[in-house]
């Protein structure tokens, strides 16, 4: 394993994609060789080798590594890549001829995308306002896995003229109920929130 890996590890230093080995293996192409797939996705990789004439060789076995990315997923011995958290890895595929001779190697990279948004958490539970009262609501959008997602919240009223709101930011109008719901991506959520006359009538300040 430890010869493997360093093997894998001089290739990877030189500037093409692959590297041709002196067994016969001019060119080794992964496909494919740049991928993106969500957290819990998996997708097959193959690798392929030619001879410097351009002529597919049949007689090859293939050894599949990764490199970095340890928590971001994994690829297993068919080249079966399984993606675990967000970020990015490089799987090498280490190929050599059946009949002997120094391996070659190809590179896929590949980045794991987080979950589509599958709901929201909002900071806070609001049900009564008083008329013109204004706060603030955040709504944060998250994946079924609870990664956090960076979708863009959009808002909407059932009747703005009790509840007005404007990226989170509410306003009281009128009494009355009206219903705010948020959405990101196909995730959503709502509350119900009821608009009262505000007792406060008058305010005075007195300077002692």
């Amino acid at each position: 394993m430890v010869i493997l890996l360093a093997t894998i590890a001089l290739l990877q230093q030189q500037p093409s994609g692959s590297t041709p080995g002196n067994s016969g293996i001019a060119a080794v192409t992964v496909e494919p060789a740049e991928v993106a797939l969500q957290v819990g996705d998996t997708v097959r990789l193959k690798a392929s080798a030619r001879d410097s004439a351009g002529r597919a060789l049949q007689d090859i076995t293939v050894r599949w590594f990764q490199s970095g990315g340890h928590f971001e997923g994994k690829v297993d011995s068919t080249g079966l890549v399984t993606g675990g958290s967000t970020g990015t890895l490089t799987v090498s595929a280490l190929v050599s001829r059946k009949s002997g001779g120094a391996p070659a190697a190809g590179f896929a990279r590949v980045t794991v995308l987080p979950q589509p948004a599958a709901k929201l958490a909002f900071d806070r539970e609001v049900s009564r306002l008083y008329e013109g009262q204004t706060l603030t609501l955040e709504a944060t959008p998250y994946a079924a896995n609870n990664d956090r997602r960076y979708d863009e919240v959009l808002w909407k009223s059932s009747d703005p003229r009790v509840v007005s709101v404007a990226r989170g930011r509410l306003t009281a109008g009128h009494p009355g109920r009206a219903t705010l719901t948020a959405r990101a991506g196909n995730a959503s959520r709502s509350q119900t929130i009821e608009v009262v006359s505000n007792p406060v009538v008058s305010l005075q300040i007195e300077l002692r």
